[in-house]
């Protein structure tokens, strides 16, 4: 996203159990690499990023907004986006010790959670460092 370095790939990690329920990671099947995305993939990583870190290129906090943002923001068919998008969202109870690994252009967002437990995880990202990108890493890895 934004100035991200072309081989960024995020992660994110339960740092306990987390039940669905609880609010967990989705992921959009073939959202990485489906023709009809294409648009959606050359925009969305491109937006910027918050200079703090926080404000990241969401497309929105609700899920149930994606069919009308791809429909009027990335040109997607008004009459195939409901069929595209049915089934298609992946997701998974995670234990701790789980590591889900994305590429930058793939479609994922965080579940709310339901109940009023804690859902503690970690999301970070990783770059060549011969690569340009947005983010100043703290620590060097050779």
């Amino acid at each position: 996203m934004g100035s991200s370095a072309p081989s960024m790939l995020t992660c994110w990690i339960p740092l306990g159990d987390i039940p669905s329920y609880q609010g967990t990671l989705l992921v959009l099947r073939g959202s990485n690499s489906e023709p009809e995305l294409q648009s959606l993939r050359s925009k969305y990583c491109c937006s910027q990023v918050g200079p703090d870190g926080v404000k990241s290129g969401w497309l929105s906090e609700n899920p149930n907004d994606l069919a009308r943002i791809l429909v009027d923001e990335y040109e997607f068919d008004e009459s195939k986006v409901g069929h595209f998008l049915q089934g298609r969202w992946l997701c998974c109870d995670t234990e701790m010790g789980d590591v889900i690994v994305l590429s930058m252009d793939t479609l994922h967002i965080s579940t709310t959670n339901t109940t009023d437990q804690l859902r503690l995880s970690a999301d970070t990202r990783w770059f060549l460092s011969d690569e340009q990108s947005m983010f100043k890493p703290s620590v060097k890895v050779r």
